[in-house]
C-alpha cells in the first residue's frame, strides 16, 4: 500500500470513528434527557401533594362560604314570614321558605334589585298591609273612611278592603303580582308601587309585568335552587362553629396561649367538611400514594434514584470525553507518521 492511500485510509477510518464517537454522544444526550424528563415526572408527582393540599384549602374556603350563606338564608325566610303560604309542619315550612327566599332573590337580580331585597319586599308589604287596616279606622265625621297613603295605595293597585282583610302579606303580594301581569305604564300604578315598596317599587314593578311568579321559575327549572333541607343541615353546622368558636376563644383566653386558640378555631371552623373527605393530611397521603404507585416509585426513594440516575448520565459522557481526546491524539499520530 502507498503512502497516500495509507495516509488516506487512516484518514478515512478516522473520521468514521469521530462520526461514531458524535453519533453515540447524540445518544447519550438523548438519553440523559429522557433520564432528566422521568426525573421531573417523578418529583413533579412527589410535590404535587402541595397542590392537592392547595385544593382542599379552596375547597375548606367554599364549604365555609356556603355555610356562611345557608345562614343568611335561613334569616331571610324567616323574616320574610312565608311560612303559611305552604302545608307541612314548621320545618317543612322553613324549608320551603328558603327555597322561595332564593327563587325571589333570583327573580329580583334579573331586574336590576339588589338580590337580597325578598325579606325586605315581604316586610315592607307586610307593614304596609297594617298601616292600611289601621288607616281604615280614620273616619270622617260622616263616617268616611280617609284614606291614608298605605291604603291608597293598595287601591291604585287594584287591592280591595276585603283583600286586605282575607289574605295574608305574601297572599297580597302573589295577588298584586297577577294584577299587574302584562299591565300598562300609569301614574296611578307607579304611585301605588312607590307607597307600598319605596325606592324598589319600580324595578319591583317592572320584574311584576314580566310575571313574578314566571321568573321565579326560571331559577328552578335552571337548577339554582338548593333544597331547603340542605341549606337547614348547613345552618346547623354553622351554630356548631359558633359553639365551637366561642369554646375556642374560652379556652384560649385561659390558657393564655395564642397559638392554640387560633389552631383550635380554625379546626373547628373546618367541622362537617372533612367527616365526608377526611383530614388533609389523609387526602393528600392517599392522593399523593396512588401518584406514586402509578409511577412505581416510593417516594423515600426519590432522591436516591434521582442521584444514581444522573451520575450514571455524567459518567458516561465523562467516558466518551476521555475516548474523543484519546481518537484525536491518536489520529494526530497517526497522521505524523504517515507524512
Amino acid at each position: 500500500m502507498s503512502k497516500p492511500e495509507l495516509k488516506t485510509r487512516i484518514t478515512l477510518d478516522g473520521s468514521r470513528w469521530r462520526a461514531g464517537l458524535k453519533d453515540a454522544s447524540r445518544h447519550a444526550d438523548t438519553w440523559g434527557a429522557g433520564v432528566a424528563k422521568s426525573i421531573q415526572g417523578h418529583l413533579l408527582a412527589a410535590f404535587s401533594i402541595g397542590a392537592i393540599l392547595k385544593g382542599a384549602q379552596a375547597s375548606i374556603d367554599q364549604f365555609t362560604d356556603s355555610i356562611g350563606k345557608a345562614g343568611d338564608l335561613v334569616k331571610q325566610a324567616r323574616r320574610a314570614d312565608i311560612g303559611g303560604l305552604f302545608d307541612g309542619d314548621e320545618q317543612d315550612k322553613l324549608a320551603q321558605s328558603i327555597e322561595m327566599i332564593q327563587q325571589m332573590n333570583f327573580a329580583l337580580e334579573q331586574f336590576g334589585v339588589k338580590g337580597d331585597r325578598a325579606d325586605d319586599i315581604f316586610q315592607d308589604l307586610s307593614t304596609r298591609r297594617i298601616e292600611a287596616l289601621e288607616g281604615l279606622d280614620n273616619k270622617d265625621s260622616l263616617g268616611n273612611v280617609r284614606e291614608n297613603d298605605q291604603l291608597r295605595g293598595f287601591r291604585k293597585l287594584g287591592i280591595s278592603t276585603d283583600d286586605l282583610k282575607n289574605k295574608t302579606s305574601p297572599e297580597l303580594l302573589f295577588h298584586i303580582a297577577d294584577k299587574l301581569k302584562g299591565t300598562k305604564e300609569s301614574d296611578d300604578i307607579k304611585e301605588g308601587m312607590d307607597a307600598l315598596f319605596s325606592d324598589a317599587g319600580v324595578e319591583f314593578l317592572i320584574l311584576m309585568r314580566e310575571g313574578l311568579k314566571e321568573q321565579m321559575q326560571v331559577a328552578r327549572a335552571e337548577g339554582l335552587v338548593v333544597t331547603g333541607e340542605d341549606i337547614i343541615a348547613r345552618d346547623q353546622t354553622r351554630r356548631v362553629q359558633l359553639i365551637n368558636k366561642r369554646r375556642a376563644e374560652i379556652k384560649k383566653n385561659q390558657a393564655n396561649t395564642p397559638g392554640e386558640g387560633l389552631s383550635n378555631l380554625k379546626s373547628n371552623a373546618e367541622v362537617g367538611f372533612f367527616d365526608a373527605i377526611g383530614t388533609p393530611a389523609e387526602f393528600a397521603t392517599g392522593v399523593g400514594a396512588n401518584i406514586m404507585e402509578r409511577f412505581g416509585i416510593a417516594a423515600e426513594k426519590i432522591e436516591g434514584a434521582t442521584t444514581r440516575q444522573l451520575r450514571e448520565t455524567l459518567e458516561q459522557k465523562r467516558l466518551l470525553r476521555e475516548i474523543a481526546n484519546a481518537s484525536n491524539e491518536t489520529s494526530s499520530n497517526t497522521r505524523g507518521l504517515a507524512e
